[in-house]
């Protein structure tokens, strides 16, 4: 299989304050439902997806056919915060990927990149790929707008390896301009081998340090999908009162 023939799905949910406006048990029927209807390869879900690891086991036990990227709230025990997983496929059980590492310039600085260098399984193989999962703000392992480089050689390597890069948001960052140059590098081609990147975030309601503008369900930008450092169109496929479910099939470029 070649990159050529994926079809990619991205699912993203309300945020109301630091509340999510459908409960977790709603949630998770709606991640079942778009993996059983309309059976992506990939599917990425924003952060917060769930709520808790039994959710999690949960899904993982619908055998579900698309791999699924979800996040637990509540990452488990000897885990302090929020951890992704990836269910479904041919995986006898759920696979974990540890918590988000950092989240800005400022916790870079402060040397907390090597946890991210570390971590297990980030670095992982999903039918025929490599992938590599950044978690929201990880992706300022990357500085720069005009020219933007890596600050971390050891992340640079993954993400040259990775056929693809999973990149999913808790809710949407801001400075458009400089998250596209971010994204447009993490998706450049590498020894002449086709890169995807693969990225959603939950729009947030209520939350006045942003524009009202950048948190819309319909918003372009919500989802984003890179191949070879261009962005691409994704299909609105299913949308309900607090969820938004889109899909990209590349073999139709």
């Amino acid at each position: 299989m070649d990159l050529s023939r994926l079809r990619i799905g991205t699912l993203s949910f309300q945020l109301d304050d630091r509340t999510m406006v459908l409960s977790s048990k709603v949630r998770r029927k709606i991640i079942r439902k778009v993996a059983e209807k309309h059976a992506p390869d990939i599917l990425v879900c924003a952060g917060f997806s769930v709520d808790t690891v039994k959710d999690i086991r949960w899904l993982h036990q619908k055998s579900l056919a698309s791999y699924c990227y979800v996040e637990a709230a509540n990452g488990g025990k000897k885990v302090d915060g929020n951890q992704y997983f990836l269910v479904g496929g041919n995986f006898k059980k759920p696979l974990k990927f540890g918590t988000q590492k950092f989240a800005t310039q400022e916790d870079f600085a402060e040397g907390k990149v090597s946890k991210l260098e570390n971590s297990k399984n980030r670095f992982h193989s999903i039918l025929d790929f490599k992938a590599y999962l950044m978690v929201c703000g990880e992706i300022n392992v990357i500085k720069g707008r005009d020219k933007p480089v890596f600050n971390s050689d050891k992340v640079k390597n993954f993400v040259r390896l990775a056929d693809i890069v999973i990149n999913p948001n808790h809710d949407r960052m801001g400075n458009p301009g400089t998250l596209n140059a971010k994204r447009s590098l993490l998706s450049k081609k590498a020894n002449d081998r086709s890169k995807l990147y693969i990225n959603c975030a939950n729009w947030h309601t209520n939350k006045p340090s942003y524009r009202a503008g950048d948190q819309k369900q319909y918003a372009e930008t919500l989802h984003t999908i890179y191949l070879d450092g261009r962005r691409l169109s994704q299909q609105h496929i299913s949308k309900g009162k607090a969820f938004e479910y889109r899909e990209i099939d590349l073999s139709e470029l």
